[in-house]
């Protein structure tokens, strides 16, 4: 059984380059990082993790981050037997639309983001689950309060 951090969000907010420094801030974690794995724009995000946890399973570590867009309500059934907790990570619609064209995206894709993620922090509110805002902050700081967390005794994994 493995320990799954799931960082959750639309394209754009931060969740791959928080991953990346978390991770080599802390060796004994394991990445599982679903871009370019698999041929993501074709799947439906349940198939993506599920193929994620999967893939997890097989890491020597027992603690993997697994890089997602999946609507919180749908991670238990997802998962298995591992535990996991999910972070949300956020930031304005401005802010991941400047990343997403840096990476050259087209705004034609935005209003389709914009709305992912909304229904994204809404059921993670929902649930009482973790928020990371990544505006205005550095990736150092973002990483710094996952890892508080993930360190915390008191941390709840489902």
């Amino acid at each position: 059984m493995k320990k799954l951090v799931l960082l959750n969000g639309a394209s754009g907010v931060g969740k791959t380059t928080t991953a990346e420094q978390l991770v080599h801030e802390m060796p004994a974690l394991g990445f599982v990082h679903p871009d370019g794995r698999w041929n993501t724009p074709e799947m439906d995000p349940e198939s993506i993790l599920k193929l994620a946890v999967e893939a997890a399973e097989h890491l020597e570590e027992d603690m993997v981050v697994i890089d997602v867009q999946i609507r919180p309500t749908m991670i238990d059934s997802l998962v298995g037997e591992n535990e996991w907790k999910m972070l949300l990570m956020d930031c304005p619609d401005d802010l991941r639309e400047g990343r997403l064209l840096e990476r050259g995206w087209t705004e034609e894709n935005f209003p389709t983001v914009a709305s992912w993620q909304r229904i994204l922090r809404e059921e993670t509110m929902q649930l009482g689950l973790p928020v990371i805002n990544t505006s205005d902050r550095s990736v150092a700081s973002c990483v710094m309060e996952i890892r508080s967390q993930l360190e915390d005794e008191a941390c709840v994994w489902h």
